[in-house]
């Protein structure tokens, strides 16, 4: 969305987690209304127009955290996934994490979020 400032630019996300089948991903013409209007509600920019939209499709699982660890079923294949509409803000910090789950590193980020983002925490 292109804010009321010229050089400005705001990317914005409804963080939308309607179920859908598979399908080829488009953003909703309502949802980029409805994002819009909040952004200009809850921030002091307002929005002149949508310049660019994309959408994906996303996974979740039940508790709504991403998977970061070897697969259940194959040790050997290591797995970034279920990021839901997130991925893209997420990315960075779970390439840190991963990083650091794939060097055996010690600390804080691994010994409290291995379990919790742990492909098997769900079994």
């Amino acid at each position: 969305m292109r804010t009321g400032n010229p050089a400005g630019k705001l990317l914005a996300s409804p963080g939308d987690t309607t179920p859908t089948e598979p399908h080829d991903a488009w953003p909703d013409d309502m949802d980029i209304a409805v994002l819009a209007n909040w952004s200009e509600h809850e921030t002091t920019k307002k929005v002149v127009k949508s310049e660019h939209s994309w959408a994906g499709l996303r996974s979740f699982v039940s508790d709504a955290a991403p998977f970061v660890g070897s697969d259940t079923d194959v040790p050997d294949l290591f797995c970034l996934a279920r990021q839901g509409g997130y991925g893209s803000m997420m990315a960075p910090e779970l390439a840190k994490f991963t990083v650091d789950l794939c060097t055996n590193a010690s600390g804080v980020r691994t010994d409290l979020f291995g379990q919790a983002l742990s492909p098997q925490r769900l079994l």
